[in-house]
């Protein structure tokens, strides 16, 4: 099993998700097929999950649309279910400290999914 890295753009993340268990995920997302840009990401932790290792999953967004907020729950939720499966999976949920909509982002997904996030503030540059 390889890394993943999918380099940013415009309107795609970075995706760096590494075989020793930390997933991150940073960026703007409004990829116009949010299904097809995502579907890497799926497949690798389906993969990934025969691992049995530990996840840190760490996410940093400056933007999302509706159709890839839906989409990051159902990454979360894949990932809830490995967790539930007994794998330790942390999920860790950035914002800058003058993001307010993006900290709010981040508790309605942790109410959505019912995951218990780690909240870290980053100081804007």
């Amino acid at each position: 099993m390889n890394n993943l890295y999918i380099k940013p753009t415009l309107s795609t993340p970075l995706i760096d998700f590494k075989t020793t268990g930390n997933l991150y995920i940073e960026g703007i997302s409004t990829p116009e097929n949010v299904s097809e840009f995502y579907k890497q990401a799926f497949d690798w932790i389906k993969n990934f999950k025969s691992t049995k290792k530990d996840i840190n999953f760490s996410m940093f967004f400056n933007y999302l649309n509706t159709s890839s907020t839906r989409m990051l729950v159902d990454l979360i939720l894949n990932l809830k279910q490995l967790k539930e499966e007994g794998i330790n999976v942390n999920f860790i949920w950035k914002y800058e400290d003058d993001d307010d909509d993006m900290l709010e982002m981040g508790e309605e997904l942790e109410l959505v999914t019912d995951i218990k996030f780690e909240f870290k503030r980053v100081v804007a540059e």
